[in-house]
């Protein structure tokens, strides 16, 4: 992982840290000032200390990813791990291994791309380059500055029209809970937790092709939680 452990757990313990008040115990940080409750509870991991957690799982429950406090650990994948002849994917790799994603069973899912953005003379952006099941081809940007010179993370090659991902080695039955995501990354990181999935790519995406191969299947909507992501949750269900 190009963000190395030791890395996260000097920023969270330095002077500019997130979460202040954070002591090392042992295998352990702990002793963090929630900003939720405002108790000394805040703890993770040293050996994994990519997500942290408040101790009060009742009173509290609050958590957060190392990539939301500390952004700047994670905006400039190209410069830190750029690629070479020798592992063209360095930089997707690193990437999608910040993300939290097991590199090895993912690595011939996607390839490295790019793509020319003109906006702000910005020049090649690196790219996360994946393939739908008609063939169109997504791109995630992988470099905040690209992110910020388009305003937006994701690029499709040409229309969606219908198009979806679902992991390549998964095997559907009839019957099966599936789960439709908006967002590639959200079915990766259900598959990793063991369930079904497709990506219907965007809140306006939708899977038909593959919900009518499977009339017997429990398909869960579980869109985004936000105003686009409700509605289109709403329309689907209706529809089905």
């Amino acid at each position: 992982m190009i963000v190395s452990e030791s890395e996260i757990v000097a920023k969270l313990l330095g002077p500019s840290s997130p979460i202040p008040n954070l002591k090392e115990r042992g295998d352990t940080l702990r002793q963090g000032i929630c900003p939720s409750c405002g108790d000394k509870s805040v703890w993770t991991k040293t050996d994994r200390p990519h997500v942290l957690f408040c101790d009060h799982i009742n009173k509290c429950g609050w958590t957060e990813s190392v990539r939301k406090l500390i952004p700047e650990l994670y905006e400039e994948f190209t410069k830190r791990a750029p690629p070479t002849a020798e592992d063209p994917n360095a930089t997707a790799r690193a990437y999608m291994a910040s993300r939290g994603f097991n590199t090895v069973i993912i690595s011939d899912w996607y390839k490295q791309g790019t793509k020319y953005i003109t906006e702000n003379n910005y020049g090649h952006a690196s790219t996360v380059d994946i393939t739908l099941s008609n063939g169109v081809l997504w791109q995630r940007l992988i470099d905040k500055s690209a992110e910020r010179a388009i305003n937006r993370k994701n690029h499709l090659d040409r229309k969606l029209d219908g198009g979806y991902w679902v992991p390549p080695d998964q095997t559907l039955v009839d019957g099966d809970i599936i789960y439709i995501t908006e967002g590639i990354f959200d079915a990766i990181a259900l598959h990793h937790a063991g369930q079904k999935v497709v990506s219907a790519i965007s809140s306006g995406g939708w899977p038909e092709d593959l919900i009518n191969l499977y009339p017997r299947a429990l398909w869960v909507i579980a869109y985004d939680g936000d105003g686009a992501g409700h509605k289109a949750a709403r329309k689907r269900y209706r529809q089905m």
